[in-house]
């Protein structure tokens, strides 16, 4: 009869157990792609931006920094880890002058540059005219250095 009583005290630790599990799963992905047409002699970095004021202010959600002496000859693959569901637009520019910025004139950057899924409008891009949702892995995010 002792056995019995704790049959319920077990059943209901498993339950407990299995519900903090399929209560927090993992809901982040992978965003990730190639990039072509840069000088492998100059470092490339990579933003994600996650709203319209943070593209604006240039506050990235995530970045990545290749610098020169890890870049492939030719094509570079970069991955964001554990990017959260949502919308977002994906810049990236060559520091050609190693100043760690995007430098930038009367018309626009002066070292080369794309966004992912690139909608320039007449002043340049807009975040709500270039994002693009994650709601899953993304392994294609690729686009050429201009």
């Amino acid at each position: 009869m002792k056995y019995i009583s704790n049959i319920p005290i077990f059943i209901i630790l498993l339950g407990a157990i299995y519900s903090a599990f399929a209560q927090n799963p993992d809901t982040t992905f992978s965003v990730g792609g190639f990039i072509t047409n840069y000088k492998p002699d100059k470092a490339v970095c990579i933003a994600m931006f996650s709203s319209n004021d943070d593209f604006k202010k240039c506050e990235p959600y995530k970045t990545l920094r290749f610098a020169n002496d890890k870049l492939p000859p030719d094509t570079l693959l970069y991955v964001f880890s554990k990017v959260e569901p949502g919308e977002y637009i994906i810049a990236a520019y060559q520091d050609l002058n190693g100043d760690n910025k995007m430098n930038k004139g009367l018309f626009g950057p002066t070292e080369p540059y794309r966004i992912y899924k690139p909608n320039y409008g007449i002043f340049g891009p807009k975040f709500s005219k270039c994002k693009f949702q994650v709601s899953g892995s993304i392994t294609s995010a690729d686009f050429a250095l201009k």
